[in-house]
């Protein structure tokens, strides 16, 4: 039997870490020239922000119809979000410091 590399292992297991931080910029880029686009003359972010809470842009139309069960595919997204609550609930996430923070 080959002996393990506790190199290889480490480098193994840090590449099995999930990247958020890239998921999230990979959905807000696209979000946020959506909304540049929509809401090109309000300037300030959170101004923008705002009106897509309580404007009824079409994004959100969507959305809340596939939470209020009034879209044909509400069922999925409500399976989805039930699905990630379970695991969250079973599995929540942690925040590792490191020594610098």
């Amino acid at each position: 039997m080959a002996a393990i590399s506790t190199a290889n292992v480490k480098q193994w297991l840090e590449q099995s870490d999930i990247d958020y931080f890239t998921h999230f910029v990979k959905a807000w880029i696209p979000f946020n020239a959506w909304y540049r686009h929509a809401y090109d003359t309000v300037e300030q972010e959170r101004d923008v922000l705002e009106a897509i809470k309580t404007d009824g842009n079409k994004i959100r139309t969507r959305f809340m119809a596939k939470l209020e069960g009034t879209d044909p595919d509400y069922e999925e997204i409500r399976n989805h979000i039930a699905a990630l609550h379970r695991r969250l609930s079973t599995d929540p996430l942690r925040i590792e410091r490191s020594a610098g923070f």
